[in-house]
């Protein structure tokens, strides 16, 4: 029997078959992108700051549907300086800090009584740098450049930390920030508390391991709420707040900057930015 014929038809069957899965490979890639299909995302890990519970810090971001303006041409006299920048519009933001979780206590004695002039803060930050350079976040000599901003009387003479903190020498100085002049105070060092004879401690533990400087997109600090794990401990002198009553006087952690000879705020969370204030042995 001559086969010829179905040989024929299979072989322009198969030609058939290819030309119809291009046609329909073709009008797949032509579709738009549905619900059902997957489509990648690509995150910019570098300028994003993870807080506790979603909480929102202070980065503003631009939405990708907003029209850019460009400012009008400025014509220049090439023997004349540049223009300066236009002062209203705001530098872009260097470093991000979050208070993560917080909470305050007594400070006691070595009997373990209440110091009625002075109590601690106790607080987990979580800092991004956003900029280009590196960014010191050290706590160590001869200035920490992670404080405490308070205002208050006699802070030199009140505040009067465990010794391990006091001969350390990192003293609270004045700094102004926002037209007003505040207290930057130094977090305590590592190891400097001690059992009471009524066997409680004399107060919370700094355990803030970083050193040096923080490189360009990296971020300082830990989002879990891990007991004991990168915490800085300050002695506030002050009149401790009474149980579910606000701090006051503490306008928030700051990052300093001791580039420009006197010291300056880098950035800052102002303590109505702090995310949650939790029990002293949940963090």
């Amino acid at each position: 029997m001559d086969r010829r014929p179905n040989r024929f038809w299979v072989k322009w069957g198969a030609v058939a078959a290819i030309v119809a899965a291009g046609l329909a490979l073709f009008a797949y890639l032509r579709t738009p992108a549905t619900a059902t299909q997957s489509v990648n995302h690509v995150r910019n890990s570098g300028n994003e700051n993870v807080c506790a519970d979603q909480a929102k810090c202070t980065i503003a971001v631009q939405p990708a549907t907003t029209t850019t303006t460009y400012p009008q041409p400025v014509q220049v006299n090439a023997d004349q300086n540049c223009p300066s920048p236009d002062p209203t519009v705001p530098p872009p933001v260097a470093v991000e800090i979050c208070v993560l979780y917080w909470c305050h206590g007594y400070q006691l004695t070595d009997q373990g009584q209440p110091i009625p002039t002075e109590y601690q803060i106790k607080l987990r930050p979580l800092i991004t740098n956003l900029s280009s350079s590196p960014v010191n976040i050290s706590v160590d000599r001869p200035h920490s450049a992670l404080r405490l901003l308070i205002q208050a009387s006699d802070v030199p003479q009140n505040w009067q930390p465990r010794p391990g903190t006091l001969d350390y020498g990192d003293v609270p100085f004045t700094i102004n920030y926002d037209g007003a002049e505040y207290w930057a105070i130094a977090p305590n060092r590592t190891a400097t508390e001690v059992s009471t004879s009524a066997g409680l401690w004399t107060g919370f533990a700094t355990t803030w391991d970083y050193r040096g400087t923080l490189a360009p997109n990296a971020v300082a600090g830990s989002a879990q709420p891990v007991r004991d794990s990168e915490d800085l401990v300050f002695d506030v002198p002050l009149q401790a707040p009474a149980q579910g009553q606000p701090i006051v006087n503490v306008l928030g952690f700051a990052l300093l900057d001791y580039g420009s000879g006197s010291p300056t705020v880098k950035a800052i969370a102002l303590t109505n930015g702090w995310q949650r204030q939790e029990d002293p042995s949940a963090f």
